[in-house]
């Protein structure tokens, strides 16, 4: 499951104060729990962490938009439309 509008809270209480939307995506086992075995299951699925702030590349990447996996089922596959240069 996905949260394509989760937003990163930068220096709060500050005049700096900023979000970046960088959405998050969660990997839940059939019965909708997180596996703490499973290497698959859980939060860790971030791959917008790291990258230059605001719309500049992909910082605001909106990791979930859509998510599918391969035939297969070898693989994940997550929609971020980002925001290169508001493209």
């Amino acid at each position: 499951t996905c949260a394509h509008r989760y937003q990163r809270l930068l220096f709060p209480n500050s005049p700096q104060e900023a979000r970046d939307i960088t959405g998050r995506c969660y990997m839940l086992s059939q019965d909708l729990s997180i596996d703490s075995q499973s290497d698959e299951d859980g939060g860790n699925w971030k791959f917008c962490d790291g990258r230059t702030r605001g719309h500049e590349r992909f910082g605001a990447c909106q990791q979930g938009l859509a998510a599918t996996f391969t035939k297969d089922y070898h693989y994940v596959i997550f929609g971020a439309p980002g925001a290169y240069n508001w493209k």
